[in-house]
């Protein structure tokens, strides 16, 4: 995935809102920098970091970039608990094996222990099947991969889509701590893979 991708998609909104392009999208270091010149003659800089997803449109994934994914034996019980003792909303769940909860601008994600993934819904990747986890979004899931891949992490799932539009894989760091990393490629509301919407995305 091409990174300045966000930034052209930003220039041609403000090029239709009266503004004129200036200089960019280019490559400074890990970011992407581009200019405009607002309708007044004022110059505006854009500046997008890369890694950060440009587009979180997917109602299925909160705006969080980085959640911890925490396995309990009862999670519908986990989620009450969670929602009374520390205020958490929930955003979705499926069946009684997957959550989702906000706090604020964070959000944690529930699982069982489903090691066969015998409840699958398209909502288990991401969902550690040996314990706790961290599941972080990122821009580009394949390019993210490949760098890992060349730093010596141990890819335990490769890149794929899923029905709730991620796109994602899964590695072990050299601890032994499970990461999944998670590029949103489309808007997929929970209903559409089989979950239920919560409070959090309630009108």
């Amino acid at each position: 995935m091409d990174h300045g991708q966000g930034h052209r998609e930003t220039l041609a909104e403000a090029e239709r809102a009266g503004a004129g392009a200036r200089e960019g999208p280019t490559r400074d270091g890990p970011r992407w920098l581009a200019s405009v010149l607002d309708p007044a003659g004022n110059l505006v800089g854009l500046a997008q970091h890369a890694g950060v997803p440009a587009d979180r449109g997917n109602r299925t994934m909160p705006p969080a970039t980085i959640m911890p994914v925490l396995v309990y034996d009862d999670v519908p019980g986990a989620i009450d608990w969670l929602r009374s003792a520390f205020g958490f909303t929930e955003r979705w769940r499926v069946d009684a094996h997957r959550a989702v909860l906000e706090f604020g601008g964070g959000a944690v994600m529930l699982g069982d222990h489903d090691p066969a993934g015998a409840h699958d819904h398209g909502a288990s990747a991401g969902v550690p099947t040996g314990g706790d986890s961290i599941m972080v979004r990122v821009a580009d899931v394949d390019l993210h991969c490949s760098r890992a891949r060349g730093a010596g992490a141990r890819v335990t799932a490769e890149p794929r889509d899923s029905p709730y539009g991620e796109r994602q894989y899964s590695v072990l760091d050299i601890g032994g701590h499970e990461w999944t990393f998670s590029q949103s490629v489309a808007d997929r509301a929970p209903e559409e893979w089989g979950g239920t919407s919560g409070a959090a995305l309630q009108p």
